[in-house]
């Protein structure tokens, strides 16, 4: 299918597909007609039934429920044009769901922003024995997950049919644990740590957060950079980690929230690293660093193994109570 030109390089083109993206149910023609003009985009009706009806019958767009919604391919084509608007995007995925989590660690309830992994229905058991190897090794944020089955919702998010959606607890946990003790926590970068004997050994590879569109630890698992399979049997390989900055005059009052977490099944940092001085007392930086495993470990041995997984990292909340300990899904 040909995309149209002068439709893509239309301003009101693209703002359909905006305004579309952005609802989880069909909206009618008022509707749409109605966000545009809060957008500054008067449309005729006549013209803005017409390319309504284009991009229906070139298939940007379907009619659903008396309403539009935006297909596959009118997510794809939105993607393209609008690259350069998300830059930076996922920082303000993680800034949105910390401003929407209510998690409290000490009643251990609320809501948790969480990755999700869909794979094929067949082969769900042998991805929850891979999963089980990992649940107890300080590889991973916490033990808790959830299973959900095709055509179920996800926060906002449906399980696509012949899948199921494994849920896991995002990294960005740790930024509502510090915002709720008033320490803010900044998303720095997704790093590759070696391991050696079952022990870190150094960062290898760092991915910065600054003007990404994608979860930089995702590009890890999409590359083939890990070996999670191998660290879990062998005690070598490589895994994923998440860097975020905080200030030096609150290390210590963020690791005291740390040591609660661990208490109660979620894993403390890794590391911290304290900004360090070149010659002359220059620093080179003036931010503690807290070094913390990657909620996507949890699914870059399905990656490794093959399984293929489609990942929606941080797209979404749930509930804490939810989760369950992987065992009881064995």
């Amino acid at each position: 299918m040909k995309y149209i030109k002068a439709q893509i390089d239309s301003a009101l083109f693209v703002e359909i597909l905006k305004i579309l993206k952005g609802y989880k149910k069909p909206l009618s023609f008022r509707e749409v007609s109605n966000s545009l003009k809060q957008r500054d985009l008067e449309v005729e009706r006549k013209k803005l039934k017409n390319l309504i009806e284009t991009m229906i019958k070139e298939g940007y767009l379907k009619q659903e429920n008396k309403g539009f919604v935006i297909t596959n391919l009118g997510m794809d084509v939105l993607m393209k044009c609008t690259v350069f608007e998300r830059l930076d995007e996922f920082v303000e995925v993680i800034h949105y769901n910390l401003h929407m989590a209510t998690f409290d660690l000490y009643k251990m309830k609320g809501t948790v922003p969480i990755n999700i992994a869909m794979i094929d229905k067949n082969k769900v058991e042998d991805a929850l024995e891979i999963i089980d190897r990992l649940a107890h090794s300080k590889l991973v944020v916490s033990d808790l997950m959830q299973i959900f089955d095709e055509d179920e919702t996800v926060g906002d998010i449906v399980i696509q049919s012949g899948k199921v959606g494994i849920v896991t607890i995002s990294t960005t946990v740790y930024d509502v644990i510090a915002r709720n003790i008033n320490v803010i926590l900044e998303p720095y970068a997704a790093g590759l740590l070696h391991y050696s004997n079952f022990k870190p050994n150094g960062l290898v590879e760092l991915i910065s957060y600054k003007g990404l569109t994608i979860s930089p630890g995702l590009l890890f698992v999409r590359g083939g950079y890990t070996s999670v399979l191998r660290t879990i049997k062998t005690g070598d390989g490589y895994a994923i980690c998440d860097l975020k900055n905080v200030s030096v005059h609150m290390v210590k009052l963020i690791e005291r929230e740390l040591f609660l977490a661990e208490a109660r099944g979620i894993s403390n940092a890794i590391a911290v690293v304290y900004p360090r001085k070149l010659p002359f007392d220059l620093l080179i930086d003036r931010r503690a660093k807290l070094i913390f495993p990657s909620g996507l470990n949890y699914f870059a041995p399905l990656q490794e193994a093959g399984f293929n997984p489609e990942m929606r990292i941080n797209e979404t909340l749930i509930e804490i109570t939810k989760l369950k300990p992987v065992e009881e899904f064995l």
